[in-house]
């Protein structure tokens, strides 16, 4: 309001939330006219944009939109070993005037991981957070007749021979530890079976072996004189899922000769074949008496040939028997002589006694 023809001083540019000036209807004069006059400003509405941040889940397209308008909320984003928890603040019902950045929040889930035992039990279950590192329980499952060899995150059937278990991929928990995936994991056990084979107890030693394709042919000193079938016990078992079954000598007790056989319980396959030696017991009868050495005497006069070894004998000697000679070759000297009946002889008459482990005269 001011005289005509004064100088008009335009005013500051007018300012409206959501919206930018674009100047006014019509020009300002420079000076007063003659009139009143009503200038209009004109107005261009601004567009914001809501921007999602997820952080590791689901890619949500941002908002861009004229100001005051109606914003739909998007879907919640996803995101693997996690639950979405919201928004981290709300995303507002319309447009504001404004550029808005809104964050999701994750609440990381837990899932069971499953040692299972033997039986396909379970020997131990744990919830942990998704893709923590998992280590092995302390304690390890057992299976009768087999040994513990590690974990596995496939299951696998027994495996029969120790040796093929390079081929199982088992778990470096120490090295490449696995982690928590989603829906949580299963590790099963793995097995390697114990080999059948025989096991001496108390005094008893193998003192010669060897392998005759798949069956270990040996020899098992160190027994009493006198024994019979159920004193074995005392002295030898098997090892593994296996059984021993023994072929007494004619006298029917567990002398020189006896046969013991080693009998694996799943395939039935005979895996060892050993023969009792009782040093002195020439005979077989489990006793050390004036018949060994009469046997030792012969076999040096020739009258008999169980210690000629048939390698050594063009036709072959059907009556070679081993364990008679380790029985009888009183001075280890791999022969059958008279100087070994003559030592077997001061057994005999109580000056002198045999060290059934080693096969040594030991004189009073």
């Amino acid at each position: 309001d001011q005289d005509y023809c004064t100088t008009v001083s335009a005013p500051a540019d007018p300012t409206m939330v959501g919206y930018t000036f674009a100047g006014w209807d019509k020009e300002i004069p420079a000076t007063m006219p003659a009139e009143n006059v009503t200038i209009t400003a004109i107005w261009t509405i601004n567009k914001y944009t809501i921007t999602f941040e997820t952080v590791g889940g689901t890619e949500i397209a941002a908002i861009e939109q004229e100001y005051n308008t109606t914003v739909v909320a998007p879907a919640d984003p996803t995101k693997e070993g996690y639950t979405f928890a919201g928004w981290d603040k709300e995303i507002p019902a319309t447009m504001p005037a404004e550029d808005v950045t809104i964050t999701a929040s994750w609440t990381i889930n837990k899932y069971t991981v499953k040692f299972l035992d033997a039986a396909d039990g379970v020997l131990e279950s744990t919830e942990l957070d998704y893709n923590a590192v998992i280590t092995a329980p302390a304690s390890e499952p057992t299976k009768v007749h087999y040994t513990f060899a590690g974990w596995s995150l496939t299951k696998i059937t027994e495996i029969l021979n120790p040796e093929d278990i390079a081929d199982v991929a088992l778990i470096d928990f120490e090295n490449a530890a696995p982690t928590v995936p989603v829906d949580g994991l299963t590790i099963y056990p793995v097995f390697v079976r114990v080999p059948v084979a025989l096991a001496t107890l108390s005094t008893a030693n193998v003192i010669e072996t060897e392998d005759d394709g798949d069956v270990v042919v040996g020899y098992i000193a160190g027994l009493d004189t006198r024994l019979i079938e159920d004193d074995l016990a005392n002295y030898i078992t098997v090892e593994g899922d296996g059984r021993i079954e023994v072929e007494l000598t004619k006298f029917g007790v567990c002398g020189t000769g006896t046969e013991v056989r080693i009998i694996d319980n799943v395939t039935d396959a005979t895996v060892g074949i050993y023969y009792l030696v009782i040093y002195g017991d020439v005979n077989g009868d489990a006793e050390i008496d004036a018949s060994d050495v009469s046997m030792i005497k012969s076999e040096d006069l020739g009258v008999t040939a169980w210690s000629i070894d048939p390698d050594a004998v063009a036709n072959g000697n059907d009556t070679y028997d081993y364990s008679k000679v380790l029985a009888a070759d009183m001075n280890g000297d791999g022969k059958i002589k008279s100087l070994d009946a003559s030592l077997l002889a001061d057994v005999t008459l109580f000056l002198a006694e045999i060290d059934q482990q080693t096969g040594e005269i030991i004189s009073y």
